[in-house]
């Protein structure tokens, strides 16, 4: 079950608006109590995987939609708190950054985000960083290959992953799926990680690495995206959840002008078992996809790769 919303936003720009802390914690309550919300008990460890591939001074392809807002990672972090959660943790293995002395845990995004820093919501809730790029891990094998990822996300209670709607080159989109490509540590694949990308295509890597924890669930988009080469920023105030991040690929895919059984990663992950694909088949709640959908371009490079 997913959903994607524009509620909470102000009228009538509300697709080009540009949203408050205040606004963007009501689309997100909106939207997981629309879609079910993550199945959470009191003193369970839940683990949020942000998509922080990139970072202000360290990359030079950062820019709006390249990384999760953290205006949704906050009001996610506050969601769980109040729901007794025994642990929080924020987990990221960047391919982009290293962690110390300047990174994307510390900085302020140059404001971008109303001045929150991941350090900053980690102490204001009593969570914790963890770093994937260094943290224990543990075999994981699917697709005919072996891996080695981080043994947090295996051993936590839910996983949930927070990502910007944007395109990839290899995959055609990059949304919960290929979230988890961060799940993979540094030290092991190195930066920016070309040791995974070595070991098969990237949509077949996409199902396999989401094959390790595929009851993830997914919250996907914000006030920006990426379109084009994955640089270029699109501005879309829309939100998709749900407890099949499968489905919440399928739908968001949509929403970026993809037909959901053009993207191998998804065909993939449908033959495996993994979720549903078919937009005819998973019930959608809040804005149609019709109402929510804007096309964003595709990078060249996969347009020729998957023809």
């Amino acid at each position: 079950m997913v959903l994607s919303s524009y509620e909470g936003l102000p009228e009538p720009c509300a697709v080009d608006a540009d949203l408050t802390a205040a606004q963007i914690d009501a689309m997100l309550r909106t939207v997981l109590e629309l879609a079910g919300p993550p199945g959470v008990a009191a003193g369970d460890w839940v683990v949020i995987k942000p998509n922080i591939v990139c970072c202000p001074g360290l990359s030079p392809q950062y820019g709006p939609g390249c990384v999760t807002d953290l205006r949704v990672v906050r009001s996610l972090v506050r969601w769980l708190a109040t729901r007794g959660c025994g642990r929080i943790t924020i987990a990221e293995g960047a391919g982009g950054w290293r962690s110390a002395p300047a990174d994307g845990w510390t900085t302020d995004w140059d404001g971008a985000f109303e001045g929150l820093s991941y350090t900053g919501i980690a102490r204001e809730w009593g969570a914790d960083l963890l770093d994937l790029n260094r943290a224990a891990a543990v075999t994981h094998r699917a697709g005919g290959r072996t891996f080695q990822l981080a043994r947090a996300i295996r051993d936590c209670d839910r996983v949930i992953s927070l990502s910007p709607l944007k395109t990839n080159k290899g995959a055609g989109v990059s949304l919960a799926m290929k979230n988890l490509f961060g799940v993979a540590p540094g030290s092991v694949y190195g930066f920016p990680k070309f040791g995974l990308h070595a070991l098969g295509p990237v949509p077949a890597l996409v199902a396999d690495v989401f094959a390790f924890r595929p009851d993830t669930y997914a919250v996907t988009g914000g006030p920006w995206g990426v379109e084009g080469e994955g640089s270029v920023p699109v501005h879309h105030n829309v939100l998709v959840a749900g407890a099949s991040a499968v489905a919440a690929d399928a739908v968001g895919a949509a929403l970026m002008g993809f037909a959901p059984d053009e993207l191998e990663f998804l065909r993939a992950a449908a033959r495996r078992g993994l979720g549903v694909t078919d937009l005819r088949a998973i019930e959608i709640r809040g804005n149609t996809v019709e109402e929510a959908r804007r096309a964003f371009s595709r990078p060249a490079q996969w347009e020729v790769v998957c023809r």
